[in-house]
């Protein structure tokens, strides 16, 4: 009952946005799902290709926040206000979505993530993801353009965090891998948060990131 419920409400969700186009990404990594998801539904796993920091409480109503810059103040860290709107573990995460400030009114605005997790050949997992929820004209077409690009550097992020975890592990010293204990212990690698962020302040206006988060 409790799968029927959820996939109603998924396939409800466009209807009831709007959603008349869609951004679509697909990835595949080499990684158990149950990895994989942990990555995308907790804190600590976003922070090792996402963004720096994060506030995610895994439950319906509760937190999706991807937190770029906590030296700005509360409503410019990032996607605040943003939350779970509904999953099932390890088979689909859908969360709401909002604009960086640098687009006015529209950052109170939101639109809707879709993340649905599947079995790839060789113990790899296929991540697709679908931003939906957008309306037409205007402005409403400038943030659309920035999240079509945002997020094909996010799951760019994210496919080579695999990557190079993969790489570390197999020719790297433990001590090497990481800079520090606390990153090592979560088996995140070296460089996991480094791209992304790094991309966000070279390019982003006053206190929006790159990759999508707002």
């Amino acid at each position: 009952m409790r799968r029927l419920a959820t996939a109603l409400l998924v396939m409800a969700t466009p209807l009831l946005a709007g959603s008349a186009r869609s951004i679509e990404r697909e990835a595949v990594v080499s990684a158990p799902r149950a990895a994989v998801w942990r990555a995308w539904s907790s804190s600590e796993g976003v922070q090792t290709f996402f963004a720096p920091d994060a506030n995610i409480e895994l439950r319906p109503g509760g937190p999706y926040e991807i937190l770029f810059d906590m030296s700005q103040p509360p409503g410019l860290r990032g996607g605040e206000t943003n939350t779970v709107v509904a999953f099932e573990e390890e088979r689909m995460l859908l969360f709401t979505w909002n604009a960086p400030p640098r687009f006015g009114a529209l950052r109170n605005e939101h639109t809707y993530v879709l993340l649905r997790f599947d079995d790839a050949p060789g113990s790899g997992t296929r991540v697709r993801l679908t931003h939906f929820g957008w309306r037409e004209g205007g402005a409403w077409n400038d943030v659309y353009d920035y999240f079509d690009s945002a997020w094909t550097r996010v799951m760019a992020s994210f496919t080579k965090s695999y990557q190079d975890r993969h790489r570390t592990s197999r020719f790297a010293h433990p001590s090497d891998t990481c800079r520090t204990s606390a990153r090592c212990a979560a088996g995140a690698p070296r460089d996991a948060t480094v791209s992304p962020s790094a991309t966000a302040r070279a390019s982003r206006p006053g206190s929006a990131p790159s990759p999508p988060a707002s």
